[in-house]
C-alpha cells in the first residue's frame, strides 16, 4: 500500500511486463491535479518496502533484547533479596 507524496492517495499498480506505481490522481482529475504522471517501477518501490521492513524488524529485534536482559536482571535483583532474608 504505496500512497503519493503529493495529494496523499492510494498509488495504483498496472501489471504488465514492466509492472508500474503511479498515482491515479492525474487520470482521474486532469490539469486540476498537482501530480505528475510519472510512474514508479514496482520491483524498485518493493526492495525500498523490503528494507525499510527489515530495519524495522531489526529494531524490533534489538528492543527484545533489551527487554529480555533487563527482566533477567531484575529477577536477579529480586533473587538476591530474597537469599539475604
Amino acid at each position: 500500500k504505496v500512497k503519493c507524496g503529493n495529494c496523499g492517495l492510494k498509488m495504483m499498480y498496472n501489471y504488465g511486463a514492466m509492472p508500474v506505481v503511479y498515482c491515479g490522481h492525474t487520470a482521474a482529475v486532469g490539469s486540476m491535479s498537482t501530480c505528475d504522471k510519472t510512474r514508479y517501477s514496482a520491483a524498485k518501490i518493493e526492495r525500498i518496502v523490503l528494507v525499510a521492513l527489515r530495519k524495522q524488524l531489526e529494531i524490533f529485534q534489538s528492543m527484545a533484547k533489551i527487554l529480555e536482559e533487563g527482566e533477567e536482571q531484575i529477577y536477579q535483583q529480586c533473587k538476591e533479596i530474597w537469599n539475604r532474608n
